[in-house]
């Protein structure tokens, strides 16, 4: 079990080290979390999902500026996993799935999802697997409702012709 002020450094350490690549990183998060914020305003308990949460960095910033929302990080590494319950307590709920993998969204436990977030995660999946991650989230969310990616992707178009 990680105490909580250990979480709470050890989280700061990975937020600066996200920070070295994923440049103006706190200003994506402000962004990503002003239009789910807006898209999802018609729900009185908005239900959003962090694909690839991490330790939930993310997650935490939308669980901050919407209080009513219920904010579920979606995250494969249990040690990850359990750095953020440590360091946010319940604010979050972490769920323990490969996003995209067979029978993720059965995992995630919502029969709604009103807005799908993600951020320095999806950059790692092959395209096929992304495809389908996408594919499964066009299915899942609401329409009208929406999805985000505040990821950077290295540029495809070379390996696509080649």
């Amino acid at each position: 079990m990680i105490s909580r002020n250990v979480a709470r450094q050890w989280m700061e350490t990975w937020d600066a080290q996200q920070q070295i690549y994923a440049v103006r990183r706190e200003h994506r998060f402000a962004v990503v979390s002003k239009a789910v914020k807006a898209a999802t305003g018609h729900s009185d308990t908005p239900i959003i999902i962090d694909i690839g949460a991490g330790p939930g960095s993310l997650a935490e910033h939308i669980a901050r500026d919407m209080p009513d929302a219920r904010v579920i990080a979606i995250e494969a590494d249990p040690f990850l996993i359990e750095l953020g319950r440590a360091a946010f307590g319940k604010r979050i709920e972490f769920v323990e799935t490969t996003a995209g993998a067979d029978g993720w969204l059965d995992a995630v436990g919502v029969d709604r999802i009103d807005a799908a977030v993600s951020s320095t995660a999806l950059h790692y999946f092959a395209v096929n697997d992304l495809a389908r991650l996408y594919h499964d989230l066009h299915k899942a969310v609401s329409p009208g409702d929406l999805v985000v990616n505040a990821d950077h992707f290295p540029s495809i178009h070379s390996s696509v012709n080649s």
